[in-house]
């Protein structure tokens, strides 16, 4: 049950916050301009999801090292191969929503 958990976090922490800040951002009118800067689309779907991908790291770490410690998970393999697929797997999640709510 306990390494179940980590995944979901990873999926459901970051698509929730940027949602959150996707809809703050078009409610104060703020993506509005960020529209009209000289900010290419590249350099914007990189950019944004930075923080979210920082904070996923830290709800990442914290329930691993939760687990390790407390419930006594035996964590097998690479653990920096564990954290690569980590951040590969959340920026690949986090640009695919961006993606989908700068078409939408």
């Amino acid at each position: 049950m306990v390494p179940a958990v980590i995944p979901m976090l990873l999926i459901f922490i970051p698509a929730i916050l940027m949602a959150v800040g996707v809809v703050r951002e078009k409610e104060l009118g703020s993506i509005t301009n960020l529209y009209v800067t000289p900010v290419t689309r590249l350099e914007f779907l990189l950019g944004k999801p930075l923080p979210y991908i920082v904070l996923s790291m830290a709800s990442f770490v914290a329930p691993v090292l939760f687990a390790v410690l407390v419930f006594r998970v035996p964590l097998k393999g690479s653990v920096l191969t564990l954290g690569f697929g980590a951040i590969f797997f959340t920026t690949a999640l986090l640009w695919f929503r961006k993606a989908i709510t700068l078409t939408a």
